[in-house]
């Protein structure tokens, strides 16, 4: 959740934390820990805040299958209501991925 916070943070803090590992540690506990709605939602959270505003987070992320893992994601957790908070953080994940902005 903290690693969450700060990625949620200016785009230097976000670029320093894809730099040290943070994309790669985060996608990793994903995997890990799929089917642990307390790791996989903040792990989701910091993956999308991670790829918000940041090209360099948005490749590390790319590069390393988060698309297809975020739509794989999507697939597993279709409960509207139980599945809320996961679809919410995949959605929010996917929408950063593939917004163009100006940095």
């Amino acid at each position: 959740a903290t690693l969450g916070l700060l990625a949620a943070s200016r785009l230097e803090v976000k670029q320093a934390i894809g730099k040290t590992g943070g994309v790669k540690i985060t996608m990793n506990a994903m995997a890990a820990h799929a089917d642990n709605l307390a790791v996989l939602e903040p792990a989701l959270t910091t993956l999308k805040h991670l790829a918000a505003a940041c090209v360099e987070n948005k490749e590390r992320i790319s590069k390393r299958g988060g698309i297809d893992e975020l739509v794989q994601i999507l697939n597993r957790f279709t409960d509207p209501v139980a599945d809320l908070p996961i679809i919410r953080q995949a959605i929010g994940g996917l929408a950063n991925l593939s917004s163009k902005h100006v940095e």
